[in-house]
């Protein structure tokens, strides 16, 4: 299997372990997927969606796994593509998040990239950026 492959596999598998953990709204979970330290961060599409530390990110999954309904929540990838030099990697992806809210069954289509920092032999995530396709088309704007 070619390196990249390899690479790949990891980073998929890694965004997987994310995915479950948020589908069971298990937070402490999401956040070992993370770089333990201060320098970890989460931004959003909007203003005022940038979560920093490990208190600001684990603020925002607490309210972001509470807007669908517990063990609904599912995520299907598009693409993932992944790069890496050394102990850094980047990754990208587009993927559709389906669950219930409120009874009701709701799609979101996102954009994630990241990086991701080897510790100890493993990727964690450094930092995230989500997309919500089309929130600025919404009438007040995006909305975590």
């Amino acid at each position: 299997m070619d390196v990249h492959q390899i690479l790949l596999d990891k980073v998929t598998a890694l965004l997987k372990q994310h995915d479950a953990a948020f589908a069971v709204q298990d937070v402490k979970g999401i956040m070992k997927t993370y770089v333990s330290g201060p320098q970890i961060f989460l931004m959003g599409t909007g203003p005022g969606e940038i979560y920093r530390g490990t208190e600001g990110v684990e603020g925002a999954y607490n309210l972001f796994c509470t807007k669908f309904e517990k063990g609904t929540v599912e995520f299907n990838y598009n693409w993932v593509s992944a790069g890496s030099i050394g102990d850094l990697a980047w990754f990208a992806a587009e993927y559709t998040i389906k669950g219930n809210v409120s009874g009701e069954t709701k799609e979101l289509e996102l954009n994630v990239s990241g990086t991701l920092q080897k510790q100890k032999g493993k990727w964690s995530i450094l930092a995230m950026h989500f997309s919500r396709l089309g929130v600025m088309a919404e009438p007040n704007g995006p909305k975590p």
